[in-house]
């Protein structure tokens, strides 16, 4: 998604280092367009409105993966909990709460590490 929206096209996984990935998303400012919508109908999410909603499906997940729990393992048990309560979740969540509010304008910020 980052690659195609900074005019490149598709990528090959196995062609992909972290410096690629670093200079690829020092490209991409927080509030421009995404290449993707809520729905067919909707309008395109910014990018931290991206993030936050791929948090957000990964959050209703894990909640639906919870309801089988008596047959994990506990190596995925404690993996989803380490998702779900993780640093970048809780950000998320802030994210959703306070930035995505309408009239809220974000600053210049890039999706740099």
């Amino acid at each position: 998604m980052v690659y195609g929206s900074t005019g490149g096209g598709l990528l090959n996984p196995s062609d992909i280092d972290s410096n690629q990935i670093k200079i690829l998303f020092a490209k991409v400012s927080l509030s421009e367009l995404a290449l993707m919508a809520r729905s067919a109908v909707a309008p395109a999410l910014s990018w931290i409105g991206a993030m936050a909603l791929h948090d957000e499906q990964c959050v209703d997940n894990i909640a639906r993966v919870w309801r089988f729990s008596r047959f994990l393992d506990s190596e995925l048990v404690a993996l989803l909990n380490e998702i779900e309560f993780s640093r970048h979740s809780a950000a998320m969540k802030d994210v959703r709460e306070y930035y995505l509010r309408p009239g809220i304008q974000i600053g210049k910020g890039d999706l740099s590490a």
